[in-house]
């Protein structure tokens, strides 16, 4: 399967837009303004026509985009090359096929060749760290307790057993000891079985 995968440097042409679509997922759209230029003969900078791509950002990058980006920041953005097309129909009803190419985002951020920026860390995803971690914590405190009374358990029933067989040895079974006798210097063990 081929996929047009570009890299785009340019600066906002106005604020994002940003909805809800369909089963509560977020798209945000920006245009970008690409400024093309090149030396003429005699050195100087010759500015073209800039050209303008539309952005579409889905879900978490939808979100952050939608915080972070403004009116005129310059960014870059890395995505695939689409195409969508349609019918429109105008005010005297002619009908009229329109298409529009734009970048479906996979990374975009500002461009730190023009400005500095303060990088904060995803809060709902900081929010799904955190709980992730206090569950996993959870989780250890639940297992090290279990382990802990596992093993109470076992240090009681084995002192219950050894204490019963202690208990049964000295009442089941009777001490035998050997009968000494004496007959002159010899000295006889006589053991009863």
């Amino acid at each position: 399967m081929d996929m047009a995968y570009t890299f785009i440097a340019g600066r906002l042409t106005g604020e994002p837009d940003s909805k809800q679509v369909g089963d509560g997922n977020r798209v945000t759209t920006f245009r970008l303004a690409v400024n093309h230029g090149y030396r003429g003969d005699n050195g100087e900078w010759i500015e073209k026509e800039p050209t303008y791509i539309q952005v579409q950002c889905w879900g978490r990058l939808a979100e952050n985009t939608n915080l972070t980006f403004t009116k005129g920041m310059p960014v870059l953005v890395v995505g695939r090359l689409e195409t969508s097309s349609w019918v429109a129909v105008d005010e005297r009803g002619h009908e009229e096929k329109r298409s529009i190419q734009r970048i479906n985002a996979t990374y975009a951020g500002p461009d730190l060749n023009e400005r500095t920026a303060q990088v904060h860390f995803d809060r709902v995803k900081l929010l799904r760290v955190k709980e992730a971690h206090e569950e996993r914590e959870r989780h250890e405190a639940e297992q090290s307790g279990q382990m802990h009374e596992d093993k109470q358990q076992r240090e009681a029933l084995l002192a219950g057993k050894l204490e019963s067989t202690r208990a049964g040895s000295r009442e089941s079974a009777p001490m035998h000891t050997p009968e000494t006798t004496f007959a002159g210097n010899e000295e006889k063990a006589a053991v009863p079985f």
